[in-house]
């Protein structure tokens, strides 16, 4: 049984360059190519933020734009964590996506330079990393159940693998 499958509760989708808060029954998934789903959470209170990012940096601090870049997206998740009475010295995250569906130098480099970002910023809020379900070739939907914090990714070909 997948941990969407024990909800009573669809899953909330996240779309490109989103942030959202999940607690409670309500799990969130978001459908990835080249970008990155990054989920941060708080087992203790079981509130975690996902995000769906898809670039490393930007020089925007436009609020719509938060969850598009690593940069941004990982201090904003953190900041509404802890609005969320998250502890924020006890926060953990699992990440995944970063599909190279198509071969393309240009997008490889930036799948690359998105992920480094991505576990640079993780690692200044110091938010431990402890699953990735990273590259490949294939999309992928990334599921973020609050009960328990699990994570599971969903490939095309119905196998499904918890991280």
């Amino acid at each position: 049984m997948s941990p969407t499958e024990s909800l009573t509760v669809q899953p909330k989708m996240l779309g490109f360059g989103q942030i959202t808060i999940a607690s409670g029954e309500t799990s969130i998934c978001t459908i990835l190519g080249s970008g990155i789903g990054i989920a941060i959470y708080d087992i203790a209170t079981q509130i975690g933020a996902v995000a769906h990012v898809v670039h490393a940096t930007s020089t925007s601090t436009k609020k719509q734009e938060l969850g598009r870049t690593a940069d941004l997206a990982i201090e904003e998740m953190v900041n509404q964590l802890q609005q969320q009475g998250a502890a924020i010295g006890c926060l953990q995250a699992k990440i995944a996506g970063g599909s190279l569906m198509f071969k393309n130098e240009n997008k490889e480099a930036l799948i690359t330079a998105t992920i480094d970002e991505i576990k640079k910023q993780l690692q200044i809020a110091k938010v431990q990393v402890l699953g990735e379900d990273l590259r490949g070739t294939q999309g992928r939907k990334f599921i973020f159940n609050p009960i328990g914090c699990e994570c599971s990714v969903e490939f095309a070909d119905n196998t499904t693998r918890l991280i």
